[in-house]
């Protein structure tokens, strides 16, 4: 009975090369980056209604599964208007803690979610061609009066994340004419609790 020459080659058993297991790793890393630079940047915009700031934001997440790989990125959202309120004290900075309200939230591809605080951005980014400046600064301008009762309710109703009523508080002032009885019926409105949308 004949013996093979290398007994031992014959037991030891195939090892799968290293290399090619490195080379699919990092395939798949290479990969998961790929869809995270192409569909899993999240970018958005956020409202402080204790400072009427706004400020956009930016992170990196792994699509489906929501996990974030990148620290969130903030930079300030200047705003004629918000900057004009509170220069001008029409709007002046609430005390506690700042608190950030969702204006909305984007991917690379689609608006992903919107939050209550776009409702006052929409006015507050109302812009008025004949004027050639935003709608609400012009506004102000004229009904100096009216606007020194109007904006503090606004920031009222936003601080109590009542954002939701604004519009009937906007279109109040719009046909509002005077202020012994617009702010009457402002503090009226404010102090009603039983309002569910």
């Amino acid at each position: 009975m004949s013996t093979p020459d290398h007994p031992t080659a014959l037991a030891r058993p195939r090892r799968r090369p290293m290399a090619g297991i490195f080379i699919g790793c990092l395939g798949v890393l290479a990969f998961i980056l790929f869809v995270i630079l192409v569909v899993g940047g999240i970018s958005g915009e956020e409202f402080s209604p204790q400072s009427f700031t706004r400020r956009y934001y930016s992170y990196w997440q792994i699509p489906i599964l929501h996990i974030q790989v990148w620290p969130v990125r903030n930079e300030p959202a200047s705003n004629s208007v918000t900057g004009y309120l509170t220069q001008n004290k029409f709007i002046s900075a609430a005390e506690g803690p700042i608190r950030w309200d969702l204006v909305h939230s984007s991917t690379i591809r689609s608006v992903w979610q919107q939050g209550d605080a776009a409702i006052l951005t929409r006015y507050l980014d109302t812009f008025d061609p004949e004027s050639s400046d935003y709608f609400w600064i012009t506004w102000t301008k004229t009904h100096g009066k009216l606007a020194a009762l109007f904006w503090p309710a606004v920031a009222r109703l936003a601080c109590a994340n009542r954002y939701y009523r604004l519009p009937a508080v906007f279109d109040s002032a719009l046909v509002a004419k005077d202020p012994k009885q617009f702010g009457p019926a402002l503090r009226a409105f404010i102090a009603k609790k039983n309002d569910q949308p």
